[in-house]
């Protein structure tokens, strides 16, 4: 079904451009770079009062031989490329694991660490992690696995003995040989201790120690400790381990029963506000996180103090299989507390495979801020992301994200204003979770409508049989609560703001789709402009799906 549109223009209305939202991007070089496997806020590195950040193209091919890999360091400010790094062999996958933010050599100023999981330095497939000096880019300290460890598959910093200098964290993941994590001195590089899984002491476990993040001072000892993810340990149990960073002492367990295990974590900051720093964890697929919760609950902020957790928030289906990273941010949506963000390069939404996406929550309670859609199958949007730092000094941390999979694998980075994230910063991005008609809330996705062209608008899951209409605002309202439920995205006191379009009957199975053309009218470009479904019976007296907040594009 195809619909052409028209809006009509509101006088003197402030209208948000897509470029003011975001503001870099990144390409990779050739097809097959993989640009944004890895991407990290790494604190103002040139001392010009922005926050800067690294990304990671782990199958570059560089002056050092076929997929050596390669890092490439950026200011905030300005989005110029401030160090380029290629990794040092063939094949050693520079770039796969990058960390930052925090002063390794004492020097004052952040400093960054590269991890080259298959790099022969130490052995076949031993893999390091490369730090380097913020201020300078010169390489500050290396450090090398043994035979097969894949050292550098995650990496973190931070200081975690109270001495002034950051150590490094990384851990050495297969899924056939070794598991285990190591803390390296700050100083000198030395080998301060090695983690292992609860009930192992030497050997390491097969596929455990998948992710690993300085997480802050958890048991109010003066020193920072650190929490260690697995993927799997063979026997259905993932014991993701919170770890003393003083004496690598374990502080607390946290078991998950089932089959799809933890992938990543990130300190989050005090997200309850009992003083403790708390964190965040990541299982794609779906299953209950810890145990508890409903059976598609994907995501879980845990308390510092105690384990227990703060809340978890639902994965949804017709989103995909997600998510697969995590990240803490500070305030995006002005309550006073962090929020926290949720990548998935693999979510399949509106009918293209891998297009990717990722999510801000509500540090508080959990509950969905915005997400935001990748548009190009394939691309892995999201399956990377991170703060960035505040790279336009508006006081808000912004967010980097990756997309290793567009353009054939070149890959592509991009960095977007966390200004913007409560305000429908981005081109399409989805807010609320629609009401009504089933036991699970109709979706609606809408690629970004350009110029001349069309929007692909799909619903899922809406109510079999139900007469759908489609509002269209042309605004970007607050959101006006029939219950705490059921919210409306268009803006009800001002009708002469809506145009109605009346769409067909829901199929089985709940999928309607269609494609609204775009009048090729250059006034249209830029505007702003609020889709949400209505469904009418049969069934109940109505149904919302939630709301899309778009830019029309040129």
């Amino acid at each position: 079904m195809r619909i052409t549109w028209s809006l009509v223009l509101v006088a003197l209305m402030s209208v948000l451009i897509c470029g003011q939202g975001l503001l870099y991007t990144y390409d990779g070089l050739v097809g097959g770079d993989s640009l944004g496997i890895s991407v990290r806020d790494i604190g103002d590195v040139d001392q010009d009062g922005f926050g800067d950040y690294i990304t990671g193209a782990f199958f570059a091919d560089t002056v050092n031989g076929v997929d050596s890999g390669a890092a490439y360091v950026y200011s905030g400010q300005t989005g110029a490329l401030l160090y380029s790094i290629p990794g040092a062999a063939a094949g050693d996958r520079f770039g796969v694991a990058v960390a930052g933010g925090a002063d390794v050599t004492g020097d004052g100023v952040d400093d960054f660490a590269v991890g080259a999981s298959r790099s022969d330095l130490g052995g076949l497939d031993s893999g390091l992690v490369a730090v380097y000096s913020g201020a300078t880019g010169n390489l500050a300290r290396v450090l090398v696995g043994s035979t097969g460890f894949n050292l550098g598959e995650s990496v973190s910093l931070g200081d975690l003995d109270g001495d002034g200098f950051a150590e490094i964290a990384c851990c050495s993941f297969t899924q056939t040989y070794v598991g285990r994590a190591f803390v390296y001195n700050g100083i000198d590089g030395s080998l301060r201790f090695q983690l292992f899984a609860p009930g192992v002491t030497s050997g390491g476990q097969a596929n455990w120690g998948f992710g690993i993040d300085v997480v802050g001072d958890v048991d109010a000892d003066g020193y920072g400790d650190l929490c260690v993810v697995g993927y799997s340990t063979g026997n259905g149990v993932t014991p993701s381990t919170i770890f003393s960073g003083f004496d690598g002492s374990i502080i607390r367990v946290l078991s998950y029963q089932g089959f799809d295990p933890y992938r990543a974590v990130a300190g989050a900051g005090d997200l309850d506000s009992d003083g403790t720093p708390d964190l965040v964890i990541a299982k794609p697929g779906n299953g209950s996180i810890f145990g508890g919760g409903s059976a598609s609950t994907s995501l879980g902020a845990i308390s510092g103090a105690n384990g227990a957790l703060i809340w978890t928030a639902q994965s949804d289906a017709a989103w995909g299989y997600w998510p697969i990273w995590v990240d803490g941010i500070g305030d995006l949506n002005g309550d006073g507390i962090n929020d926290v963000l949720a990548g998935s390069g693999n979510a399949s939404i509106g009918g293209g495979f891998y297009k990717g996406s990722f999510q801000a929550f509500s540090g508080s309670n959990g509950g969905l801020i915005m997400a935001v859609y990748g548009e190009t199958a394939q691309s892995y949007f999201g399956a990377r992301v991170s703060a960035a730092g505040d790279v336009n000094g508006d006081g808000v941390e912004d967010i980097i994200v990756g997309a290793y999979g567009q353009g054939g694998a070149t890959g592509r980075v991009q960095v977007y204003s966390g200004w913007y994230v409560n305000s429908a910063w981005a081109c399409s991005i989805a807010k609320g979770i629609g009401c009504g008609g089933a036991a699970t809330a109709p979706l609606l996705t809408a690629t970004r409508p350009v110029l001349g062209t069309a929007s692909t608008i799909r619903i899922q899951r809406g109510p079999t049989a139900a007469v759908a209409a489609l509002v269209i605002d042309a605004s970007w309202p607050a959101p006006w609560a029939f219950n705490p439920a059921c919210i409306a995205h268009v803006d009800l006191a001002n009708l002469n703001n809506w145009l109605w379009l009346p769409i067909g009957n829901v199929a089985g199975g709940g999928v309607l789709s269609f494609v609204l053309g775009v009048p090729n009218q250059p006034g249209l470009a830029g505007f702003p402009v609020t889709f949400q479904a209505v469904f009418a019976s049969p069934g109940p007296a109505y149904a919302l799906s939630n709301g899309v907040y778009v830019q029309i594009g040129f």
